[in-house]
């Protein structure tokens, strides 16, 4: 394969591994190929994107060396996962990367290491164990690195030929242009990687190294700036506030973060007001709901409560000698109801305290069926929303909302049977704290297409919505 002008290497390596050991190489390969030896980018900062800086950091590279030491395949990460399983570890990435691209990857062990398992690395970086791999033992360092060197000249070009003093300050100028361009664009890791290339060519430039200081401090601002907004934009506001405090400490108004930090600061105040008022609020209406309301399954179970003693009179006692009422032929649905369900008829719900029916037309049937509004008769503004579900039959499953104004929240919901006879609708279920309940509601009578119902010994109108 020819060589490719300005062809460069990739070195890979894991800091808590190989460090010393990859710094120590590092050295020596670019003494052989100066400005052609591209560092690892282990060192991003936070909120950079480590897929797209390892892909524009591999793009322009031919070789790849991936370092690997005794610990290499057991560095875990502080949950106790081995970090090269993880999809982000930036290690696994740069291989992957080099593989996907066609690189020319060498494994370099260093410090005994051996060869990682196939079944021990993850899918994407698994052809590594088919790959003839060097070894760097202490005994025969130079001898093996010299080696290496002369295996990299037919990627890399002949070891040493930076050219003339003239040849060396083109590229330098080069490389100097293009991490401007970079800056330009507001791409630090580009920048950071032409100006380190540079400066290994002329060590002695202090324009190169003053702009590749600035480069590697807009890098790390840029990243905590990035995760800055990436916390606001999840809600997590403080995260995002102290990310913002530290880019004002390190860079000052860079990019208008005074601003950000006032923002934030003030939506971080008001919330805790707002908070304070909607909790006000809700329980204003919660109780306001349970005082007029008396929510369904979140109180005890009652029986309607006479006029009579409503108005604070006891009601007449019952006359021995009082002649008994004769019944009144029952209507067709309640009838039915009998037949159906032979049991209703023996179910202990006093009458003698039913208040007389008020209906306006003798053939007004009550059908639990549909959605319904119950208001209160004291405060129309107050009541429920109940839907039953049981195709018109006397028996099935119903959902409460209870309202306050304009507000509604789920209540209870269970199974429902009525009485046609007694004009009695028994419900049972469990609210929405899970407690279980068992209500009732008396169908007084009808009046304008509406039934006066009476629950926990309130009057409420229901109609059918």
């Amino acid at each position: 394969m020819p060589v490719t002008p300005g062809a460069r290497l990739f070195l890979n390596y894991r800091r808590d591994d190989a460090e010393g050991q990859a710094g120590r190489l590092y050295d020596r390969v670019n003494a052989a190929f100066p400005g052609r030896v591209f560092r690892d980018v282990s060192g991003i900062d936070i909120g950079v994107d480590f897929a797209r800086a390892i892909q524009d950091a591999i793009a322009s590279s031919r070789v790849l060396l991936a370092v690997i030491g005794r610990q290499w395949l057991a560095v875990a990460n502080e949950h106790g996962d081995r970090r090269v399983l993880q999809p982000n570890d930036y290690v696994r990435l740069e291989i992957a990367t080099a593989l996907e691209r066609k690189l020319r990857v060498i494994p370099v062990l260093v410090d005994g290491a051996r060869m990682p398992a196939v079944e021990d690395l993850p899918a994407d970086i698994q052809p590594l164990v088919q790959i003839n791999a060097i070894e760097l033992t202490a005994g025969d360092y130079d001898h093996l690195v010299e080696r290496l060197i002369t295996a990299l000249e037919s990627d890399l070009g002949k070891r040493g030929q930076q050219g003339t003093s003239d040849e060396i300050d083109k590229e330098v100028t080069g490389l100097a242009r293009r991490a401007e361009a970079a800056i330009a664009l507001e791409d630090w890791m580009a920048a950071k990687q032409g100006l380190q290339a540079a400066l290994s060519l002329d060590s002695s430039n202090a324009e190169v190294a003053a702009r590749l200081r600035f480069a590697g401090e807009q890098l790390k601002l840029s990243g905590l700036y990035e995760d800055g907004q990436k916390r606001y934009q999840s809600r997590d506001k403080a995260g995002a506030l102290e990310r913002f405090r530290q880019v004002r400490a390190a860079g000052g108004s860079y990019k208008n973060v005074d601003q950000l930090i006032d923002q934030i600061g003030q939506e971080l105040r008001v919330p805790d007001t707002q908070r304070a008022k909607s909790k006000l609020g809700w329980l204003k209406w919660v109780m306001a709901v349970v005082v007029l309301l008396g929510i369904v399954g979140y109180v005890p179970n009652k029986q309607p409560v006479p006029d009579a003693q409503r108005n604070g009179s006891n009601p007449p006692p019952k006359q021995a000698s009082q002649a008994p009422v004769e019944p009144q032929p029952a209507a067709p649905a309640a009838e039915a109801a009998r037949v159906a369900d032979p049991d209703q008829q023996q179910r202990d719900v006093p009458q003698s305290t039913a208040p007389a029916p008020v209906a306006d037309s003798p053939e007004a049937v009550f059908v639990p069926y549909g959605r319904w509004d119950m208001s209160s008769e004291l405060n129309p503004a107050y009541g429920m929303v109940i839907d039953f579900y049981g195709n018109g039959t006397l028996n099935g499953t119903f959902f409460v909302q209870t309202r306050a104004g304009y507000y509604q929240f789920p209540a209870s919901n269970g199974v429902y049977q009525y009485n046609a006879a007694r004009h009695i609708l028994l419900m049972s279920g469990r609210n929405n704290m899970g407690i279980p309940f068992q209500e009732t509601i008396q169908i007084q009578g009808q009046r304008a297409g509406q039934f006066r119902v009476f629950y926990q010994g309130v009057a409420f109108w229901m109609r059918r919505l």
